[in-house]
């Protein structure tokens, strides 16, 4: 194959499937199941794993709007919801690619109107905030380590805690 996987893959993709019907207005949930679907489980080897996906974490939030509606604030807001629930970035990058290969599918295609307001949309890199122990937790691990004086990282993991580090 190519170098790139994801064009590769893309152009794969679009050269099998005839030109549909533009309707903008379709929703994200429609075009899936209608057209995008019945395509991966022909094409793809993850389409198992692309519904899934899809059934838990893009539909949901995603399914009910319309193909245009889809924008940088949308994808940005859906995200960060995810990110709340606890789902790590990288497999908040995994649910994005599957969404943006959708939506390339869905303009090659030509339902929806290739004006590449999607295609530039990168997750933003979310900081997370340090580990850092309460003090009720650094109280407790100065006793613990005062009750095994012998235990070799004692004196460095004390000095650490004495110093302000937690």
């Amino acid at each position: 194959m190519a170098s790139s996987g994801s064009s590769a893959m893309s152009e794969y993709c679009f050269e099998s499937v005839p030109k549909l019907e533009r309707n903008e207005d379709m929703t994200f949930s429609d075009f899936t199941e209608r057209y995008y679907l019945p395509y991966a489980r022909q094409t793809r080897r993850s389409w198992k794993t692309d519904e899934r996906h899809l059934r838990h974490h893009i539909l949901p939030h995603l399914g009910a709007y319309g193909l245009r509606d889809i924008s940088d604030i949308v994808l940005t807001q859906w995200i960060e919801t995810l990110q709340i629930c606890g789902l790590h970035p990288n497999s908040c990058h995994r649910l994005l690619s599957i969404v943006k290969y959708i939506l390339n599918c869905a303009c090659h295609w030509g339902v929806l109107a290739d004006n590449g307001k999607f295609k530039q949309f990168h997750m933003r890199r979310v900081q997370s905030k340090p580990e850092i122990l309460t003090t009720t937790e650094a109280l407790n691990l100065i006793r613990l380590l005062e009750e095994k004086p012998d235990y070799p990282p004692y004196v460095f993991i004390h000095l650490l805690l004495l110093t302000g580090a937690s």
